[in-house]
């Protein structure tokens, strides 16, 4: 099966992760970046709000040729959606899940996944431990301090011993950050790892991070922008992950799971492959019906 991607986007932030849900023992990529041209039926762009996607859309939609869209980065949730009701358009994967947005026929959600070269660099450190357990690191934080509710939910768990904690303050992809290989490597060798919100979204990269290195992440179930259980909607079951309403909250689950001597490693990991295999067949499942529509 031959699929043609096509980025409208200059990042590759993702790129490892979404060719890891659309690649296939029988799947052939063919990659695109020229946004000048105008592909055949059955193309598939990647799309955010740095570029004026409406527009290029249109075109499609008022030639009548038949198209779908990879909608990342609506963090806010306030990217146009116009083009998800074009007739051209057969479907939208998007990531951020939201209650109004999930009710389209058209709407596939999945997660954020991982930065590119998060998978290239398990081959460069060691492994984890067998059992989950045997992880030497009770707690870890490896990121930027962008706002006080990160700094809050740090503060909060830094007498959980042992941690291992690598803070910034200089913004996004600091120069002062771990590299990809190091931060591999401390994801590998942590039982719990601490996911606060990003700038607004309960979601963030971090917590698939910790999840594809087979590490427990501790986040926030809901908040007031996002008022439903959110982990429990993208992913349609209870997660086993520490996911509270407050860092009180998950700080007070955290401490429960460790006097009780609960491991939940192994469940998390199980709830993780089981996610990464349903979005992986829907997007097969939409591919195939948009190549069988021509």
């Amino acid at each position: 099966m031959n699929i043609r991607v096509v980025w409208l986007i200059q990042a590759r932030f993702e790129r490892e992760w979404l060719w890891s849900l659309l690649s296939g023992p029988d799947v052939q990529i063919e990659e695109h970046a020229d946004t000048n041209k105008i592909y055949p039926p059955g193309s598939i762009f990647i799309i955010n709000s740095s570029v004026d996607y409406e527009a290029y859309f249109e075109k499609y939609e008022q030639a009548g040729i038949e198209y779908a869209a990879i909608h990342l980065s609506d963090e806010y949730y306030k990217d146009s959606c116009r083009f998800y009701d074009h007739d051209a358009c057969l479907w939208v994967a998007r990531n951020y899940w939201h209650p109004a947005l999930s009710k389209r026929s058209k709407v596939l959600t999945f997660g954020l996944g991982w930065k590119n070269g998060y998978m290239e660099a398990a081959a460069q450190v060691a492994p984890p431990p067998a059992n989950w357990k045997d992880r030497p690191i009770t707690v870890s934080f490896a990121g930027n301090i962008h706002h006080t509710f990160r700094r809050d939910f740090v503060q909060m768990f830094a007498t959980v011993e042992p941690n291992k904690f690598h803070l910034t303050y200089d913004g996004f992809d600091s120069k002062n950050g771990l590299d990809i290989v190091s931060y591999r490597s401390l994801m590998n060798q942590s039982k719990y790892v601490l996911c606060p919100i990003g700038h607004c979204n309960i979601d963030c990269f971090r917590i698939y991070e910790a999840l594809e290195a087979g590490a427990v992440p501790i986040t926030l179930s809901a908040t007031n922008i996002q008022r439903w259980l959110y982990w429990d909607a993208l992913l349609g079951c209870a997660v086993p992950w520490i996911a509270q309403t407050s860092i009180e909250n998950c700080y007070n689950e955290l401490q429960k799971q460790l006097e009780n001597g609960e491991a939940p490693g192994d469940e998390t990991a199980q709830v993780w492959l089981a996610a990464k295999q349903k979005w992986a067949r829907e997007f097969r499942s939409k591919i195939e019906e948009m190549q069988n529509a021509k």
